[in-house]
């Protein structure tokens, strides 16, 4: 190959893989919170659980353990808050939860269709927030489709945040607008 064909080969390469290290574009998805809808609390801690994909580990003797894939917690800003081992060992099947200051965040997570998604997502003190990525959870029955936050092919992630809360306008405003690369979410 001559220099010009190893530059095109090596550029093409690098576009390619630029292509595969940012998350999808899923939309402007509505952030994810709490299911209990009670006052806005902005002071204090909430959880944040993640249902990340899972990885499959073959331990021996036909034995298989799924735990769930790591993930980062950015702040409104973008900054990183957290690395969150979402596993304590392979063994380990249940998500880490993580205890944060109420606010407004994004969580960067691998889906198991959509690869690193960016979800918006709002903690509320003494409340649980939990996304659920796995592809695994169905929301409860009589559960209101206004109060869900779907994916674009309509996989159910989670509650969405209270709708006239300031959590969920701060969570909004994080989400960067409406052509950002935000994704999906869930809450319980």
């Amino acid at each position: 190959m001559n220099r010009n064909g190893s530059l095109v080969a090596l550029v093409s390469g690098a576009i390619w893989l630029a292509g595969c290290a940012s998350p999808p574009k899923l939309g402007n998805l509505e952030a994810v919170g709490p299911e209990i809808r009670s006052s806005d609390r902005m002071s204090g801690n909430g959880w944040l659980q993640v249902y990340s994909a899972t990885r499959q580990y073959d331990t021996g003797g036909n034995t298989f353990y799924y735990p769930h894939t790591n993930y980062v917690i950015y702040d409104a800003q973008g900054k990183i808050v957290k690395r969150v081992r979402n596993h304590v060992g392979i063994m380990d099947e249940s998500p880490a939860v993580v205890t944060l200051p109420a606010g407004s965040y994004k969580v960067l997570a691998k889906h198991p269709g959509y690869g690193q998604v960016m979800i918006p997502v709002v903690v509320s003190a003494s409340q649980a927030t939990a996304v659920h990525l796995d592809g695994a959870w169905q929301p409860p029955r009589g559960a209101k489709e206004s109060a869900l936050v779907r994916l674009p092919d309509g996989e159910c992630i989670g509650f969405r945040a209270e709708v006239n809360s300031p959590a969920r306008a701060e969570a909004s405003k994080a989400a960067g607008g409406a052509k950002e690369a935000a994704t999906p979410g869930a809450v319980h």
